[in-house]
């Protein structure tokens, strides 16, 4: 059984250190990673390829790449020191 730490936040993304090996953020009841996602899109994938190809809902992949988009977010900040 998958042990999921849910990030707050966030509805759909969760961390499990047990299926990669990492405590990489991925989709949760699934085995995709955020960065998965984000590599389609930069592929030039529409969201509904994203969703047809993994079999996700559309709210958890529009999630992944909010995610994605605060975590730079937070860095970027952190980085600038605002």
């Amino acid at each position: 059984m998958a042990d999921y730490s849910t990030l707050k936040g966030y509805r759909y993304i969760a961390v499990n250190k047990g299926i990669h090996g990492t405590a990489e953020p991925l989709i949760i009841g699934s085995r995709i990673r955020v960065s998965e996602v984000l590599q389609m899109v930069i592929e030039f994938k529409s969201i509904k390829e994203v969703c047809e190809n993994y079999g996700l809902p559309e709210a958890a992949v529009i999630e992944a790449l909010t995610f994605a988009k605060d975590e730079l977010d937070k860095a970027y900040e952190n980085d600038t020191g605002r």
